[in-house]
């Protein structure tokens, strides 16, 4: 469950400059004075969680921003949560708040999602005031029978004068603790035949965003606890949870048969099975554990034609069955944080899928049927996926985007008039991550009323080239269910090369990164996570009566994370530019920072250039 109070607390320290830490936060709106948290856990794996903090107001604006007004989330089928407030004043007064509205986070429209926002608003707030909040979880049902785990940002994020954490246990309860990013060790104590672990830290702050970060999980020290000793268990849990939800009812083999019905061919009816579920079972998005770890009934999700990620794998299992096609639940984790193999934790993963068992193992994005299930879904390219057969199970990380070849593929063609404007053609392949959103939004486009669809084509014309005239866009593939959607873009535009005198300049397009790599010092490690292939043609055909002067050079220049390609060539009155852009995962130390900034800034300059031409005389025009 999220804790939205205690996110955006928790980080690793900064040593600045300023002589104390009041001196350094002393601009903040805001100041967080402390943080404390109390884990309780029982011999019966349930835990009960005390949190108090303090906030002092330093400025008008945080009243104005809307400080005072707190909120948290709760599932009533496995836990209670209270919530207070007490303000005091500066003159030492303190004034309690204790009532809150307690509503369904979905309204009237609660579907499967049974959480519930506890929100309590303390009024008159002055500066100088400071808020003391409490609020108390009890998880009185474990998620899973005779299991208990937790995960915990220990290290603070945010500026805070004090920060406290501790968990306490029955002495004799068998529970692993994995320490992370550098946690050093608690206060160990043991009191009344309890153990605790406790954190303390002090005078922290916040240190700025900075681009290609880790994920906070990655930064902090944290610490995951669990009493589950092996992956099996994660299976032994699952296998049987799934299975019962899928099982075949005459309604099921009813809407098999006929799907069945429709073709011979194994493979198409597999197909058959993903698209009915994504025609006729409404998705509603609810992450895994928010309301349960087990899916309903195949009859009951088919019957309500509505379903989360586990109720929809769990129907597409139960007709597949009928088809006599094996296929497993998949649980999916996202691609960071990291799963630590050495403890395991169903809390990793926020998603399940299908896994279809015929002339391979595919993994099927069972919530998104924009791809064919023997291809994989762009959004689980290099995911963390746990397979449950029944058999202990098994930890598999899913391939990453093939870069063999380009994901997008794009060609333009201008035709430079002497004036500099000219005519221009785009055409285009998108990538497939693109084409799902592409698809939806021309369809959409497509049915709106004739004044309207011209005026957003107009708008996606102008964010071609600004003042496009007569311009027409086509696109192939729209119509299909799945594949590639290709793009033409034609029309008239001035300004396309810039005229100076008896010259044209065509700029090429720049690669530009600086805004990421500003000149400041590192703190955090870099991580880039984006894999990708862009291949680029641009042709320009030079307007009559005109030479090339200046053309931009080749290069080819690559560093961890991106390689960049550019190569023209110039064949009679055509001028050709070729650029291909690859982008690849890669981690380094914060101290390559200065050394990438030098890498950006130097390919920021190479593709910074431009095609030169110039007019010639009638007599040069006529030399051979």
């Amino acid at each position: 469950m999220k804790r939205s109070i205690l996110a955006g607390l928790l980080f690793f320290p900064l040593i600045l400059l300023a002589d104390t830490w009041e001196q350094r936060n002393a601009d903040r709106h805001v100041l967080t004075l402390s943080m404390e948290q109390d884990v309780q856990i029982f011999t019966d794996f349930t835990r009960k969680t005390k949190v108090r903090s303090l906030h002092k107001i330093q400025s008008p604006e945080a009243i104005k921003n809307g400080f005072g007004e707190f909120q948290d989330e709760y599932n009533p089928t496995f836990e209670k949560l209270t919530m207070s407030a007490v303000v005091i004043t500066p003159e030492g007064k303190r004034i309690h708040h204790n009532k809150v509205q307690d509503k369904a986070r979905s309204g009237n429209n609660a579907v499967y999602d049974d959480t519930r926002v506890v929100t309590l608003t303390v009024p008159n707030l002055t500066v100088g005031s400071t808020v003391e909040l409490r609020i108390a979880y009890h998880n009185f049902k474990p998620r899973v029978p005779g299991q208990i785990e937790l995960f915990h940002q220990i290290e603070p994020s945010g500026e805070a004068k004090r920060v406290r954490y501790a968990v306490t246990w029955p002495q004799g309860m068998d529970l692993t603790f994995l320490p992370s990013n550098g946690l050093a060790p608690g206060k160990s104590t043991v009191t009344n035949g309890k153990h605790t672990l406790e954190w303390a830290f002090n005078d922290r702050d916040e240190i700025p965003d900075e681009d290609y970060t880790p994920p906070v999980e990655h930064l902090a020290g944290s610490m995951s606890i669990s009493n589950w000793k092996d992956w099996s268990q994660l299976d032994a849990f699952f296998a049987p949870v799934v299975g019962e939800s899928a099982k075949v009812t005459p309604p099921i083999q009813k809407l098999a048969e006929e799907i069945m019905a429709k073709s011979t061919s194994t493979a198409d009816r597999i197909q058959g099975v993903f698209n009915y579920i994504d025609d006729n079972v409404r998705y509603v998005s609810m992450n895994l554990g928010q309301n349960g770890l087990t899916p309903h009934p195949a009859e009951e999700t088919l019957k309500n034609r509505y379903g989360d990620c586990k109720d929809r794998t769990a129907l597409a299992i139960a007709l597949l069955k009928v088809l006599g096609v094996k296929a497993y639940p998949a649980l999916v984790a996202p691609t960071l944080p990291e799963i630590q193999d050495a403890l395991p934790r169903w809390g990793y993963f926020n998603h399940m899928i299908a896994a279809v068992e015929h002339g391979g193992l595919y993994f099927v994005e069972s919530t998104d049927n924009n791809f064919p299930y023997t291809e994989q879904h762009p959004g689980l390219n290099g995911g963390q996926v746990f397979l449950i057969d029944g058999n202990g199970g098994k930890r598999i990380t899913l391939p990453t985007e093939d870069l063999s070849n380009p994901g997008t593929w794009t060609t333009k063609r201008i035709q430079l008039n002497p004036d500099g404007s000219g005519r221009l053609e785009h055409t285009g392949i998108l990538s497939r991550k693109s084409c799902p959103g592409v698809r939806q939004g021309i369809r959409a486009i497509e049915a709106m009323p004739k004044p309207l669809a011209d005026k957003s084509k107009q708008v996606m014309l102008a964010a071609i080239h600004a003042g496009i005239q007569d311009g027409a866009i086509e696109f192939q593939g729209v119509d299909q269910r799945f594949g590639p959607i290709q793009t033409r873009i034609t029309g008239t535009a001035p300004g396309l090369a810039q005229k100076n005198g008896p010259f044209l300049v065509y700029a090429l397009e720049v690669e530009d990164r600086m805004e990421n790599f500003p000149d400041s010092p590192r703190v955090h490690p870099l991580w880039f996570t984006v894999t990708d292939y862009a291949h680029t043609e641009t042709v320009v055909q030079l307007p009559a009566g005109h030479s090339v002067v200046h053309r931009p050079r080749n290069f080819d220049m690559k560093t961890d994370g991106i390689r960049f390609k550019r190569a023209c060539k110039l064949e009679g009155n055509r001028f050709t530019v070729i650029e291909d852009r690859w982008l690849t995962p890669a981690r380094l130390p914060a101290t390559e920072y200065h050394r990438l900034r030098q890498f950006h800034q130097e390919l920021k300059n190479a593709s910074e250039d431009n095609l030169i031409l110039r007019k010639t005389s009638t007599k040069e025009a006529r030399k051979p």
